[in-house]
């Protein structure tokens, strides 16, 4: 695709922009790194890998496709919400080192090398983060609390999967440390962030704006107080299924997030000229939803829900805010209007709920459960694929309403 908008021979090179701004580069490579992950099934069923690639699989797209997305955004978004310095761009390269080295270990099947590079990177996302936090000049989103809860319960996540392949842990403490990577590393920072971001997506007003983020009003303390709550409540819940509680853990998981985002938003809300992402991220969070509250009817079949939550649900929505946050930082917001890209996001959406269906329905199918797999697999890969062809160019843009540009 050409790259004609807003592009001129004074404009910043594409690395300039990647240090100025990670998620021009920490975008793409979560794409990739997903795919890579993904692609491991279908080479397996092909007897092409000469390992099961059910924990390569797993530690892949939590730790290098959702980290590489959710550190993007902190690493871009954060400092400029709280008025602080810009993360300095060597902990920006460090991290995209770190996790690349995470994924490379992944599909080589090194997966205490990959857990340990992708610990290495959250340190440093943390400790840049609350670098920024002593350099402000305003407040965060309350939201924002779910989100630092997020990345700190990924990092704890895989230290306690570190720890349980030393032998220093049990399998309780296994069990904890996977949910906490791999729901809790992806669930609070997109619902905290979402109450934040998704106003924008959906038209509708936004409680979590700058202005409403004073220290005085009663109001901010309580958002603050209400999103600390449900972290807690979801960090109960992993106790609980962690001791075999599944039904529980996932009601009291449903309802402590559910509640806490209808109750700082109300995605119902119709604003439809607002952009052409309102529609399909209400089908990706409503699938997400689905995937969850399954578990509690079916715990049997918890793995197959949790991927109706990830490929139908999570995966939209990285997809959806990703749209929103390149175009945004390129000087081509006006384009999430166009009937163009109502279609690209409509029929991105589209695909991954059928390959929800695929992945879940082979569970009940085990006579032909490979062959629903391998779609499911397909499907994803040529959703991101897209994604890589029809967005990923646009990272190159400069926005021109920048001053650092």
């Amino acid at each position: 695709m050409a790259i004609t908008d807003s592009e001129s021979e004074d404009s910043p090179s594409y690395l300039e922009l990647c240090l100025r701004e990670p998620f021009r580069l920490f975008f793409p490579f979560g794409i990739v790194a997903g795919i890579l992950g993904v692609l491991l099934w279908p080479l397996f069923y092909a007897e092409l890998t000469s390992y099961y690639p059910g924990i390569a699989h797993s530690r892949i797209m939590a730790e290098c496709f959702t980290g590489a997305f959710l550190f993007g955004f902190f690493l871009t978004a954060w400092p400029r919400l709280i008025e602080a310095p810009r993360i300095h761009s060597s902990l920006s390269i460090a991290v995209a080192l770190l996790l690349s080295t995470s994924l490379v270990a992944h599909l080589a099947n090194e997966i205490f090398a990959g857990d340990l590079s992708f610990l290495g990177a959250s340190l440093i996302v943390v400790a840049a983060g609350l670098r920024a936090y002593f350099k402000r000049q305003d407040l965060p989103p309350p939201g924002f609390v779910l989100g630092a809860a997020g990345i700190l319960f990924g990092l704890i996540g895989a230290l306690l999967l570190l720890l349980f392949s030393t032998g220093s842990v049990g399998a309780q403490v296994y069990a904890a440390g996977k949910t906490l990577l791999f729901q809790g590393f992806s669930l609070l920072p997109i619902i905290g962030v979402g109450v934040f971001f998704f106003p924008k997506l959906l038209g509708v007003p936004n409680r979590h704006a700058p202005a409403a983020n004073k220290p005085e009003r009663a109001s901010y303390k309580l958002r603050v107080a209400g999103a600390a709550i449900t972290a807690v409540l979801f960090l109960l819940s992993i106790i609980l299924e962690a001791t075999g509680l599944i039904w529980h853990a996932y009601s009291l998981r449903l309802v402590a997030l559910v509640g806490y985002f209808l109750s700082e938003l109300n995605p119902l809300k119709l604003n439809n000229k607002a952009s052409c992402l309102g529609i399909p991220l209400r089908i990706a969070l409503g699938t997400a939803l689905i995937g969850i509250a399954f578990i509690i009817i079916q715990p049997a079949l918890k793995i197959g829900w949790l991927h109706v939550y990830f490929i139908g649900g999570l995966t939209p929505v990285i997809i959806l805010i990703s749209m929103r946050v390149v175009f945004g930082h390129s000087g081509q917001r006006h384009r999430l209007t166009s009937k163009r890209f109502r279609r690209f996001a409509g029929g991105a959406v589209a695909l991954l709920l059928i390959a929800s269906i695929s992945r879940i329905s082979g569970d009940f199918m085990p006579r032909i459960q490979i062959g629903h797999y391998i779609y499911a697999a397909a499907i994803w890969i040529i959703s991101s694929a897209a994604w890589l062809v029809v967005i990923a160019p646009r990272t190159r843009l400069p926005d021109p309403e920048d001053d650092s540009s």
